[in-house]
């Protein structure tokens, strides 16, 4: 393969090697033969050939990914969980072939018409679920709207597909578009520039990809903007290369003192990276000089010093040998409790003691706190016990609390964090990290139709797609791969030069003096990264790396309160009491239930006159409280024959009428403030008035007189004119 990719022309090298002396005897017209074959074997044969060696390698990988896999499902099933990753395939599953009423019906609601948002991030599977609602709503005249900007699709990595919005949208559907042709965030120094430099770069990275303008013009043919004209303050565009006696970090700190010359706070700064790694370097620098910082490392759970310590204190408890964190336990000055009754109690003591111990620290990480418990509540739920169970997982724990919105230090972070954000001052360093192509693995299917492969290759393979992947029958993948990476980096680029307010900051290595030397002003620069590109730019605008405007601009004073955040805990001890039930069904002779307990045996005798309408009631009701196992079929005829009795005296005052329609049992009444209500037994009388009883079987209290008087009052705004109310105490015929 290196011999054709070197002799091009076969015929011109056996012309070429029959001239150098000595040659002529030894090239045979066989091996000429073979020469003039190698175009066909390597344009066709060869690509098919390197495709079986790579599918080859990844057989045991297959067998190994199918173990896996049978795991993780039998893991879920044990768990009973549902991987988060197959809710879509799922509902892709349910979905597909189905029209939307069947749908609808699932869903138990209709929609009529639908707002998509930020749709460049709509993975492909997510548009196949939404897609049948789309066109039912369409076909019955409905009106529908998504939203979104192809130029700021920066989450492929996530599963989105900026070509739905591209151009699968708009061939599905007949759309009307409305470009936002107004900038209403950035200045118009900012905006210009923008404007002019992705247009450009679009153009330079068509031509690397296909030789011609084409489909990244096209994406961000919409790129110009228009800066509103209130916004058109003062601002300014920096860009910065740093040669190798320069890092970047210290041009980013030289850039935040003059923001802050400039009138601009610690907080108006965002510094935006890359990814992770850079961020961290950054922030180090920048706290090494006394710059206040908040990133997304400083905002993870484990980063907060108490929670440092409480997983020190269970680690010391979960292995009495580990004599490091058992030295920190001592140093602590806290007592490791002997009993507790759960993770989350443990946790709770141990907190209480370190809050008393540091309680400045404690009270600074509140939101790291409360996080944490958290995350030990949502364990505890999930796998029930295990405190070393809880230590495995929190080991590789990289959640992080919310960023707070207020506080004056500068914010480093991804740009991906930074999509959706904006800050009056944008840094933005290492731009030569921005690469336009990585070789990177993919799932991809073989071009195999008319090969040797054709009914082996099928499926989809892990394959490492690269320039060399131009040599097999990867070959459309790869280029596929090529456009897509070169939009993506693109986009990356976009968002970040767009989160600016007032002030560009952009900061990138100098480029390589094999590139500095050949740079010129045509569209065709062999470029590979944006610091190139931003170089060649620079260069072709003759740009100054000072170019900024100076702006101070007006600090609105903070018209917001600070409220102290607080994690409150209290230890069980004197805060529970038993439940009085247990004591109560149990006497010191060994009785049990109302034998045992004055208290039961009056809410036994009360359920039984709740049931009890007319006095024919009274024995069904006692039957069924010996039937459920309330009473016991002695108490039952005791029970049977007190209240015979008590209905038999309360019958002659009009209390048990024969016509069950003028009597309520616990009727519920509402009051005006939403208080609710519930006499135990009231009676209309022929003439209309009301008489409202409560039941009793205890000693008398003043709080009961105030009760029946509540209900007489609301009794009376409802009309009734003539309320009368009565306490009777079954158990001695007493009626107050």
């Amino acid at each position: 393969k290196t011999f054709y990719d070197k002799c091009g022309d076969p015929q011109l090298w056996y012309a070429k090697a029959k001239l150098k002396e000595g040659y002529a005897d030894r090239v045979t017209p066989e091996m000429a033969a073979a020469v003039a074959s190698f175009p066909d074997v390597f344009e066709n044969d060869y690509a098919v050939f390197r495709t079986a060696m790579l599918l080859k390698e990844q057989v045991y990988g297959f067998g190994l990914a199918n173990d896996i896999n049978r795991n993780f499902s039998e893991m879920l099933k044990e768990k009973n969980v549902l991987s988060l990753d197959d809710s879509n395939s799922i509902l892709k599953g349910i979905i597909d072939g189905t029209d939307a009423p069947f749908i609808y019906e699932k869903m138990g609601v209709r929609f009529e018409h639908f707002l998509l948002d930020e749709f460049q991030d709509t993975s492909r599977i997510q548009w196949d679920n939404f897609k049948p609602l789309l066109e039912n709503s369409v076909s019955q005249g409905a009106y529908n709207l998504v939203v979104g900007d192809v130029k700021q699709s920066i989450y492929r990595w996530r599963g989105s597909d900026w070509s739905l919005l591209n151009e699968e949208i708009a061939r599905d559907f007949d759309v009307e578009e409305h470009p936002m042709e107004d900038n209403w965030r950035s200045s118009a120094e900012i905006v210009e520039f923008n404007n002019d430099f992705f247009r450009d770069t679009a153009e330079i990275l068509d031509r690397k990809y296909s030789g011609e303008v084409g489909i990244i013009s096209h994406i961000y043919s919409d790129v110009k903007q228009n800066p509103v004209p209130k916004n058109s303050v003062p601002g300014g565009v920096d860009v910065r290369f740093c040669g190798e006696d320069v890092p970047e970090e210290q041009a980013v700190l030289d850039i935040v003192n003059e923001a802050l010359n400039q009138g601009f706070r610690y907080s108006d700064i965002g510094i935006l990276v890359r990814n992770n790694s850079e961020g961290s370097d950054v922030a180090s620098f920048l706290i090494e000089n006394n710059v206040p910082v908040v990133t997304d490392d400083s905002l993870k759970i484990l980063s907060a010093v108490t929670v440092r310590r409480m997983l020190s204190l269970l680690s010391s408890i979960d292995n009495p040998e580990d004599r490091m964190n058992i030295y920190l336990a001592r140093q602590l000055d806290v007592t490791i409790p002997t009993e507790y009754h759960s993770l989350a109690d443990l946790c709770e003591e141990l907190l209480r003691m370190l809050k008393a111990s540091d309680p400045e620290t404690f009270n600074a990480e509140t939101l790291y706190v409360q996080s944490f418990m958290d995350k030990v509540q949502d364990f505890q739920s999930k796998e029930r016990d295990g405190l070393h169970a809880f230590l495995e997982s929190m080991k590789e724990d990289k959640s992080s609390i919310s960023s707070p919105s207020v506080g004056d230090s500068v914010r480093v972070m991804t740009i991906h964090k930074s999509k959706g954000l904006a800050f009056e001052y944008v840094i933005v360093p290492f731009i030569e990290k921005i690469t336009l192509f990585k070789a990177d693995k993919a799932w991809c299917k073989p071009s195999a139709e008319g090969t040797a492969l054709e009914g082996a290759a099928q499926g989809i393979y892990d394959v490492n797609l690269s320039g060399k992947s131009e040599n097999t029958l990867f070959e459309n993948d790869y280029r596929d791969e090529l456009l897509r990476q070169y939009v993506d980096n693109l986009n990356v680029a976009y968002v970040a030069f767009t989160r600016a307010k007032k002030q560009l900051r952009i900061v990138a290595a100098e480029p390589e003096k094999s590139f500095l030397d050949k740079v010129d002003l045509t569209p065709d620069t062999e470029v590979s990264n944006f610091a190139q590109i931003l170089y060649r730019y620079s260069h072709k605008h003759k740009l100054s790396p000072k170019k900024s405007v100076g702006y101070v601009p007006e600090i609105e004073e903070d018209n917001f309160k600070t409220m102290e955040s607080s994690y409150e805990s209290w230890a069980l001890d004197g805060r529970l009491t038993f439940s009085r039930d247990s004591s109560d069904f149990f006497s010191p002779e060994g009785e049990t239930g109302a034998s045992a307990s004055n208290r039961i045996r009056g809410i036994v005798l009360h359920d039984i006159l709740s049931d009890v309408v007319t006095q024919e009631d009274l024995g069904p009701a006692v039957k069924k409280a010996v039937e459920d196992g309330r009473l016991s079929a002695s108490e039952g005829e005791s029970a049977l024959a007190l209240l015979v009795e008590a209905v038999g005296g309360a019958a002659t005052r009009g209390w048990f009428p024969d016509d069950p329609t003028r009597v309520w049992n616990e009727v519920t009444l509402i009051a005006s403030d939403g208080e609710l209500l519930r006499p135990d037994r009231v009676v209309e009388t022929p003439d209309g008035a009301l008489l409202v009883i409560d039941y009793k079987f205890g000693a008398h209290r003043k709080k009961y007189e105030r009760q029946v008087s509540q209900y007489a009052d609301m009794f009376r705004q409802m009309g009734y004119k003539n309320v009368s109310t009565y306490l009777w105490y079954v158990d001695s015929g007493k009626i107050l």
